[in-house]
């Protein structure tokens, strides 16, 4: 997002939500069976990559060009970070992660416009 930071909460029940530093937000993803189960996938693509995490003690907006994921989990937070340009490319570790963010993005935006047809 230029000149702002986009931040994109998924949770184990299947609720989502997107916050924008420009205050915009949406919100209320969970009443959605389409927007649950993009959660889901992403939630699993999460998982898989916990090897790229390190434990966070300091959580600051990524920098320019880059995408930030934070995983809070019982054990840790988490963090990881990486040029979105490596990661729309399809060959980075979270790749699969960043994908699957994007694919609760797309639930969420149809939900907020009112066009998802399968909810």
């Amino acid at each position: 997002m230029p000149g702002g930071v986009a931040s994109m909460v998924a949770i184990a029940d299947g609720a989502a939500s997107l916050y924008l530093s420009t205050g915009g937000a949406v919100i209320g993803g969970h009443a959605h069976e389409n927007v649950r189960a993009a959660v889901r996938r992403f939630l699993v693509t999460l998982e898989r990559s916990l090897e790229v995490f390190a434990v966070a003690t300091t959580f600051a907006p990524p920098t320019a060009g880059k995408v930030s994921f934070t995983v809070r989990s019982y054990e840790a937070d988490l963090a990881a970070e990486a040029p979105e340009s490596d990661l729309a490319a399809g060959g980075h570790r979270l790749s699969a992660a960043f994908l699957g963010g994007h694919d609760v993005l797309t639930e969420l935006r149809l939900v907020a416009q009112g066009t998802s047809k399968r909810s």
